[in-house]
């Protein structure tokens, strides 16, 4: 009597009699910062077993994964909020910001290093940061994913951070991992691996383009590539 129902866009649960539901429910992913920048942050996760609901129709907004430079959206479903991702730091330009999980930082000359962007509390993690002034080949942090903190490159030659790796659920029947943060990208070097549960990897290229963030789709509530 298990009935699994998928929402990749914005409707409405139509709910027949009172009874226990289990629900995942994830928001859209941060961008990856462009120039070398630090990986998107992953879009807010909520997760949880047997709860009560009442008969009625419940309406359900998806987030979508965050334009060029851009946080992702959040995800609403009844009274929850899932909170979109944080966008990962530009390379010498904005900062790293927070969301359900917090985007990854690189070298920001205002600041002298870059901070990653915070997590929303039993949602996300931050994003990795970094912690020199001098860049060479300019590695960036990753970033935070649903299971933990984007990692942080160890010197300036690389390799960048890795995304925050997602979180397990198993609501459709296999076990899969959901809402990774995005890899950092390095302009020369190797660029850091998107977190398992939909996070993209960094590119090496030293291009100014930013990531576009992931989406809420199943299994893509990870963050974007990390720009190049």
């Amino acid at each position: 009597f298990y009935k699994v129902h998928t929402f990749t866009s914005s409707g409405t649960l139509t709910v027949t009699s009172t009874g226990a539901i289990d629900y995942l429910v994830i928001a859209g992913g941060g961008t990856g910062g462009g120039h070398g920048g630090g990986g998107g942050g992953a879009g807010g996760l909520l997760q949880a077993t047997s709860v009560s609901i009442n008969a009625g129709d419940y309406s359900i907004v998806i987030g979508g994964g965050g334009a060029a430079a851009a946080n992702g959206s959040n995800t609403t479903f009844n009274n929850l909020t899932a909170v979109g991702g944080g966008k990962g730091s530009y390379y010498n330009g904005y900062n790293a910001t927070g969301g359900g999980s917090g985007g990854g930082g690189t070298f920001i000359l205002a600041s002298s290093n870059g901070s990653g962007g915070s997590g929303t509390t039993g949602q996300g993690y931050a994003g990795g940061s970094c912690t020199w002034v001098n860049a060479t080949n300019h590695a960036s942090a990753g970033g935070g994913g649903s299971g933990a903190v984007g990692g942080s490159p160890s010197s300036s030659d690389g390799p960048s951070g890795d995304g925050g790796i997602g979180t397990q659920n198993d609501i459709n029947g296999t076990n899969l991992y959901w809402a990774g943060g995005g890899g950092g990208a390095i302009h020369s070097g190797t660029a850091g691996n998107g977190g398992l549960g939909g996070g993209g990897g960094g590119t090496a290229d030293s291009g100014y383009t930013a990531g576009v963030g992931g989406g809420s789709a199943l299994n893509t509530g990870g963050s974007s590539v990390a720009g190049r």
